[in-house]
């Protein structure tokens, strides 16, 4: 019998980690009604001066144009973003940040902040900027591997 040490793998612990890691930010953020997904928008948002586009938010959050427009719905439910269409191209939504989205994104981000220091304390500051590193050296070749096929 073959025996394949998915536990071993370096995917299950890049996996596992997002997974608690995801968790630990729900716990936080939920008094806030934000999940973590959401708050990432609103930070791509910010980081495009405000305002950006759907396809922008999807490229930026690396997922899908649905699922970014999902997130997006929920944002525009709940206030914290307003959209329109774009003057330039009809088919293009801007998203800004509304007052109330930035209240809240400053409240989020706070809360980002502390969970992801609390859950990088067993690392020293060089190992966390090699993970850094080595994770977006990662991120950035099978960026390219996916969009080649």
């Amino acid at each position: 019998m073959d025996r394949y040490n998915v536990n071993k793998s370096i995917a299950h612990y890049i996996n596992g980690n997002s997974i608690l890691l995801g968790l630990l930010m729900k716990r936080k953020l939920d008094p806030l009604r934000i999940t973590w997904q959401q708050l990432a928008v609103l930070m791509a948002c910010s980081d495009e001066g405000g305002t950006c586009t759907v396809t922008e938010i999807a490229s930026l959050l690396v997922t899908d144009l649905p699922s970014a427009t999902r997130l997006v719905d929920r944002l525009s439910k709940k206030g914290f973003i307003a959209r329109k269409r774009s003057e330039l191209d009809r088919r293009s939504v801007l998203c800004t940040i509304t007052a109330e989205g930035r209240k809240i994104l400053r409240r989020g981000a706070s809360v980002r902040e502390q969970v992801l220091s609390a859950s990088l304390t067993p690392l020293t500051t060089h190992e966390q900027q090699t993970l850094q590193k080595l994770l977006t050296k990662l991120m950035s070749h099978l960026e390219q591997a996916s969009s080649a096929n």
